[in-house]
């Protein structure tokens, strides 16, 4: 691989998440720097994204919020 295509790719990665989250108004994006096991290494990161989901429906908003 030519040098530094890591890194471009993760950083074209990283602008299409943001670029998608962007497109889907109603829905926060939250950005935590682990591997794919973010259930494992920031189970608090989940837990609080799944309340504000519950929340959200539970008062009838049709958005999460922050």
């Amino acid at each position: 691989m030519p040098a530094g295509f890591g890194e471009k790719l993760d950083a074209a990665w990283r602008r299409a998440k943001h670029q998608l989250a962007a497109s889907i108004a109603h829905v926060p994006l939250t950005v935590v720097e682990t591997s794919h096991g973010v259930s494992i290494e920031r189970p608090d990161v989940v837990i609080d994204a799944i309340r504000r989901v519950v929340e959200a429906v539970r008062s009838g908003r049709k958005t999460v919020t922050q």
